[in-house]
C-alpha cells in the first residue's frame, strides 16, 4: 500500500501483472487488473493497495506546466483507469524512459531526452483526456497575464507603465 497521500505531480502507472485497488479521497474505488493503467492528476488524495503479492508495475510522476505556473492537468478531465491497449503503450514509454535514465548518467542531452519523453507521454495521455468546459475561460485570462509578464521581461530597462501594460493585456486601464 502507498498509504493515503497527495502528490504534487501527475501519477501514471501501468500494472503489468497482478491486481491493485485505487481508492480516492471522495470514496471512489477502482479495481485495476494487469495490463490496465491508472492516471491521477496532481493534488488528488488517494491510496493504492496491491491486491496480489506478485504485482509488477511501471510508473512515473511528472509535471506539465503551462504559462510557467499552471498545472496542465488541472484543466483536463482525466480518467483514473486506462484500458489495456493504451495502458501498454504508456507502460512501454515509461520503461523506455527508465532505461534511458539508467544509461544517461551525465549526458548533456539528458534534459532534452526528458522533455522528449514528457511529450511522448503527453501525446498518449491526450487520447483519453478532455478539456474541462470551464478551463478555456481560465486559460484565456492567464494568457493575457502571461503577455504582460513577457512584456515586462523584455523591457526591464524601462519604467513600468500601467497604461502600456493594460494595452498589452488587451484590457482597459480600469480592468487592468
Amino acid at each position: 500500500t502507498t498509504g493515503w497521500r497527495t502528490l504534487p505531480g501527475l501519477v501514471c502507472a501501468q500494472l503489468r501483472r497482478g491486481r491493485t485497488v485505487l481508492r480516492l479521497g471522495d470514496g471512489a474505488t477502482f479495481r485495476i487488473a494487469g495490463g490496465q493503467a491508472l492516471i491521477l492528476p496532481a493534488g488528488v488524495f488517494h491510496r493504492v493497495d496491491l491486491a496480489s503479492p506478485t504485482g509488477v508495475s511501471r510508473w512515473v510522476h511528472a509535471n506539465y506546466w503551462i504559462l510557467h505556473s499552471l498545472d496542465l492537468f488541472s484543466l483536463l478531465e482525466v480518467p483514473p483507469v486506462v484500458e489495456r491497449a493504451l495502458a501498454t503503450r504508456l507502460g512501454d514509454v515509461i520503461e523506455e524512459w527508465v532505461e534511458t535514465e539508467a544509461k544517461g548518467g551525465g549526458s548533456v542531452f539528458l534534459h532534452a531526452q526528458r522533455n522528449a519523453f514528457g511529450f511522448r507521454l503527453l501525446t498518449l495521455l491526450s487520447e483519453v483526456c478532455s478539456v474541462r468546459p470551464e478551463a478555456e475561460h481560465s486559460l484565456a485570462g492567464m494568457t493575457s497575464v502571461q503577455a504582460v509578464i513577457e512584456h515586462m521581461h523584455r523591457n526591464l530597462d524601462r519604467p513600468v507603465d500601467r497604461d502600456a501594460l493594460a494595452e498589452v493585456a488587451g484590457m482597459s486601464r480600469a480592468q487592468f
